[in-house]
């Protein structure tokens, strides 16, 4: 049925049903992308957080890890040195780094026995050297352990067997030996070697309560938690949960730890994200890995922002959107039922315009002529300013979304709410756009550095003992990695013979080319001698044409930027860097510049302690010349060693044949030195009834009934070991029946007098 309605109930109907259809429809949009642009932040927000600490942390653990390789290399002479020159010259090396960093809860090395002790033949045994702090000093401890054999399964064994970088699990310790006095800390362990053999580990106890600092550091946002987790899964460090610190994620996530492998995903150095109720509340949470060092157990940063903090903005936004639409709907309802009364035919064509644009149709064409100065005249003049609005707003919309943010766009007034809508949406984009330009520039930088920092520590950790291949390729990849055109690496040397100091050319690089120069620059003289005097960096951005070639020391050119960096370590100058370019070179490439010249005086120190190390050794090579006398003496003892292994060689084979016939009337058992079988003869197989493959591999003692005793075991095989033949008694159940079985042990030695396995030969002594 066709409704009969007057023009107030249409203006009423139409416009106001119309107006109220469009609020809707904006609202829901608005909403919508609200919540989308709300979350979609929140999670960049909380993704940025956890990479940016993520940064932070991997950068203080990698520190630890390249001190603990610099205690490694300054100690690379230590087995060939006296035990006087141990005491002299290493020992107090981690004291003095210690006092250096005091950050670190101790510095020690390890070390086989076999390493350091030509007299010494067996496998395990190895002496600790302990420096740690105590009560507020510095102490040393200098002890031997192991000496009746690695402990399976320890720490120092693992890394034994298969040498790697290691970066501890958290753990509660103290050395004071008072559970009060416990800290939590992890340990940074690197392998050493000599002559491409194991020959111990060196490694630093860090404390780990920075970390905390770091979580609390992190969780800034309101309602937000953060942490940092082991590889194993346990809390290292929580914002605001200290009963939570060296407990394992499930303590806290409880079922979720197994629904998302959030241990696997750790273990793995995996990023991930997922949504958890914490107190009855939603949060979104972000765990991002970082590597630590060669180590193959990487850590993770964890952040936890609440759902309902990301909202809030939301609600309040829709909460005004809704009175705002709810009082425009009211005042114009008001405004309808007022003017109504007076409007006739001429609103036709104006509400024409109007559906237009209800229907979002926005054209300049649409624009009414306006004849006087009444009611409906004001209307259409309203009408067509309202159009000539929407017309530049649109207009500045799609400019906004062609990515024009530079479009200019005029407000009508004060409360233009539109208008400064989209001007502070072009304002927030700007901000937005300008934000993630200046995060990605530091990103960049931060990336810069860290790659340079690794790249710089492989050189000096490959070339250390090599300084002119070290000065040439740190040089040449310094030219390159900033950029620059020519650079020059100068040492601090002394002329003993005059007590003269020069600074010495000793790598050089140009224009992609290796320079073999030779320069000898007198000490303090020329920008060199002024910067390694001063003990500070130089920057000339404007160097006038020849002044390189005359004064800074790199030869023939004319670059016009120049930059020289003293090569500082425990405030001792030991050379420069200098560096010419024809751009200039920015401020943070220059703080690399002179953290990587921290590092290359480092190593130059470690240098020349090994060549003073060395020259003592060869001192003392000399002296041990002077016992070549006895060489003759030692020649004749080998020929009576040589007849003495050829009549032992025939006594071999005698016993080979003994022992063929024993084999074929007696139960025989081969071990090794560790007490496993190796091999068993088929007649003691068939009498306990098993396969080969179900016995070779177990301990002795596996298959009788009665257990022994470990300590009872390390003793027998300590003096099998040894040499010492032994009779042990057991009892075995075979079938239902006890069996007393005695078994005489037999060590085996070679050409060389070392004992290589043990056999067993068994007899039934009872049932």
């Amino acid at each position: 049925m066709k409704l009969k309605l007057k023009i107030r109930d249409k203006l009423l109907l139409y416009i106001l049903g119309t107006s109220v259809v469009i609020y809707v429809v904006a609202f829901a949009y608005i909403f919508n992308i609200m919540v989308k642009d709300a979350r979609t932040n929140a999670i960049e927000l909380t993704n940025e957080i956890a990479e940016k600490y993520a940064s932070v942390a991997s950068s203080e653990l990698n520190e630890d890890v390249v001190l603990a390789r610099s205690v490694m290399n300054a100690q690379i002479m230590y087995p060939t040195a006296t035990p006087q020159e141990r005491e002299k010259y290493f020992d107090p090396i981690l004291d003095q780094t210690l006092r250096q960093y005091p950050k670190y809860m101790s510095i020690w090395t390890t070390w086989e026995l076999s390493a350091i002790d030509e007299n010494y033949t067996k496998s395990y045994g190895r002496t600790r050297v302990v420096c740690y702090k105590l009560n507020g000093m510095i102490a040393t401890r200098i002890d031997t352990v192991d000496t009746d054999g690695d402990k399976v399964g320890s720490l120092y064994y693992t890394i034994k067997v298969e040498p790697k970088e290691v970066l501890l699990n958290p753990y509660y310790d103290s050395y004071t030996d008072k559970a009060e006095d416990n800290i939590l800390m992890a340990s940074v362990v690197v392998p050493m070697f000599v002559k491409n053999k194991f020959a111990g580990i060196a490694g630093i106890d860090v404390a780990l309560e920075r970390f905390q600092y770091l979580a609390k550091d992190m969780a800034k946002i309101e309602g937000a938690h953060a942490f940092f987790i082991s590889n194993n899964g346990n809390f290292v460090a929580f914002s605001d949960k200290n009963e939570l610190i060296n407990k394992n994620l499930h303590d806290f996530f409880g079922n979720e730890t197994n629904k998302h492998e959030l241990a696997e995903k750790i273990q793995k150095g995996e990023s991930y994200g997922f949504n958890f109720i914490y107190t009855e509340e939603e949060y979104y949470v972000k765990l991002i890995p970082f590597a630590i060092g060669e180590s193959s157990t990487p850590w993770s940063v964890g952040v936890m922002i609440p759902t309902n903090e990301i909202m809030k903005k939301v609600r309040t936004s829709s909460f005004t959107f809704i009175i705002g639409s709810i009082a425009g709907l009211l005042l114009m309802l008001y405004a309808i039922f007022q003017f109504s009364k007076i409007i006739t035919r001429p609103l036709n064509a104006t509400i024409a315009v109007i559906n237009r644009l209800a229907q979002g149709d926005i054209d300049k064409k649409m624009e009414m002529t306006v004849h006087g100065h009444d009611e409906i005249s004001i209307m259409r003049k309203a009408l067509n300013s309202l159009i000539e609005h929407l017309n530049g707003t649109s207009n500045f919309a799609i400019e906004i979304g062609k990515g024009n943010l530079d479009f200019q766009y005029d407000e009508r007034s004060d409360a233009d709410t539109l208008g400064n809508a989209l001007i502070d949406m072009r304002e927030n984009l700007k901000r937005a756009h300008n934000e993630r330009f200046e995060r990605e520039e530091i990103d960049r930088k931060n990336s810069w550095a860290t790659g340079g920092a690794a790249k710089f520590a492989d050189i000096l950790r490959r070339y250390s003992d090599n300084l002119d291949e070290l000065a040439y390729e740190i040089i040449s990849q310094l030219v390159k990695y900033l950029d620059a055109n020519q650079g020059g690496l100068f040492i601090l040397t002394s002329d003993t013979k005059n007590d003269q100091r020069y600074i010495d050319l000793i790598g050089s690089y140009a224009y992609n080319r290796r320079k073999m120069l030779q320069k000898r620059i007198p000490y303090g003289v020329g920008l060199v001698g002024r910067c390694i005097q001063e003990s500070e960096t130089i920057i000339i951005n404007r160097v006038p044409d020849e002044y390189v070639n005359i004064t800074s020391g790199l030869g023939e050119g004319n670059p016009n930027r120049l930059i020289i960096v003293p090569l500082i370590f425990n405030s001792e100058v030991f050379g420069a860097i200098e560096i010419a370019s024809f751009i200039e070179i920015e401020e943070y490439k220059i703080k690399f510049l002179e953290r990587i010249g921290e590092s290359i005086a480092s190593t130059i120190s470690m240098v020349n302690i090994n060549v003073r190390t060395a020259k003592l050794l060869e001192e003392t090579k000399l002296k041990s010349e002077q016992m070549a006398s006895q060489e003759e003496e030692i020649r004749k003892n080998m020929e009576e060693m040589k007849s003495a292994q050829e009549e032992m060689t025939g006594k071999v084979s005698d016993l080979n044949a003994v022992f063929a016939s024993l084999n074929e009337i007696a139960f025989l058992t081969e071990y090794d030195l560790n007490g496993r079988i190796t091999d068993i003869n088929n007649r003691f197989l068939q009498f306990i009834r098993k396969e080969r493959k179900d016995v070779v591999g177990k301990y002795q003692g596996s298959f009788s009934s009665e257990h022994l005793v470990i300590e009872e075991f390390n003793t027998l095989w300590e003096k099998l070991r040894s040499g010492s033949v032994k009779r042990y008694d057991q009892q075995m159940e075979i079938s239902g029946r006890v069996l007393k079985l005695s078994t005489v042990y037999s060590p085996v030695k070679n050409t060389d007098g070392k004992v290589y396995k043990v056999v067993g030969i068994s007899s039934v002594l009872s049932e």
